[in-house]
C-alpha cells in the first residue's frame, strides 16, 4: 500500500478466528491503559461513549461479522450494482476500561443499517437516543442503499423510523442541536429521488421522525451518495 500498488482497502486482511482486540488509552498522553480480546467483529462507526457511575465505559457501534463482506458491498456502491449483502447492526457494550474487558454485549437493533449519530452536544456524556440510516425491512439485503431514518430510545426500547418511499435514498443523518433547548433538535439528511432523478434536502424534529419532513428543498443538481457530513451554524 505504501508503495501505491494496492488501495487502502485491498490491503486489508480479514481473520474471523483472530478475534476483536480491545486498546484503551490515556486521551491526554495517547499511552495504553489496558488491553484485552474478545469475539470477532468489524466496525466502522460509533455512535457515542461515556464513563457510567461505577466506571465502566458505555458504547454503541455497528457491527459487521465480517469485513471482506462489508468492504465489497462499499466496492459495489458507486458502480450502482450490489450484488453483495451487508449485515451491519447497532449493538452496545459495557467495558471495564481498567481490564479492557467487554462485561456486557447487547444487539440493540436486529436491523441492517449504517451511520450511527447522536445530539452533538451529547458528546462523551451519557445519551438516550442514537439515530442511524436503516435499509427497508422488505428488501434483500445489500440489493439497495439505506431507505429509513430511525431514532432508538434506550430508556424505553422504542424504534421510530422516517420511511421514505421506494426509490428515495437518504445519505447519513445529522443532528442539528437546537440553539436554546438542548433536548429538542433536528434530523437532516440528502435525499436522492430515483424516480425523478433528482435530490433534495430533508429536515424532521428529531422527536417526530414517523411525521412527514418539515422541510424540503429540491437541488439544482444531483447529489450522489456520501458518507460523511457534519452541521456548523452559521
Amino acid at each position: 500500500m505504501l508503495l501505491g500498488n494496492v488501495a487502502y482497502a485491498d490491503a486489508l486482511g480479514w481473520d474471523a478466528q483472530g478475534g476483536t482486540k480491545v486498546l484503551v488509552l490515556d486521551r491526554q498522553t495517547l499511552e495504553i491503559v489496558s488491553e484485552g480480546e474478545t469475539e470477532s467483529w468489524f466496525q466502522w462507526h460509533y455512535g457515542n461513549g461515556c464513563e457510567l457511575d461505577d466506571g465502566n465505559v458505555r458504547l454503541d457501534f455497528v457491527r459487521f461479522n465480517d469485513f471482506a463482506q462489508t468492504n465489497e458491498y462499499l466496492r459495489e456502491v458507486p458502480t450502482g450494482v450490489v450484488k453483495t449483502s451487508t449485515d451491519g447492526q447497532l449493538w452496545q457494550a459495557i467495558l471495564n476500561p481498567q481490564t479492557a474487558k467487554i462485561v456486557e454485549l447487547t444487539n440493540v437493533l436486529s436491523r441492517s443499517g449504517e451511520f450511527p449519530v447522536i445530539n452533538p452536544q451529547r458528546t462523551g456524556q451519557p445519551w438516550r437516543y442514537t439515530y442511524m440510516a436503516l435499509q427497508r425491512p422488505a428488501e434483500i439485503l445489500g440489493s439497495q442503499w439505506f431507505g429509513e431514518i430511525a431514532r432508538i430510545d434506550y430508556h424505553t426500547g422504542d424504534v421510530t423510523t422516517a420511511k421514505l418511499r421506494e426509490h428515495q435514498y437518504p445519505v447519513e443523518p445529522l443532528y442539528i442541536p437546537h440553539p436554546d433547548d438542548g433536548d429538542r433538535g433536528w434530523i437532516i439528511t440528502v435525499v436522492y429521488d430515483g424516480d425523478r432523478h433528482g435530490s433534495e434536502v430533508w429536515l424532521w424534529d428529531a422527536d417526530r421522525l414517523q411525521e412527514e419532513p418539515i422541510c424540503r428543498l429540491a437541488l439544482p443538481q444531483v447529489i450522489p451518495f456520501s458518507f460523511h457530513g457534519t452541521w456548523r451554524p452559521a
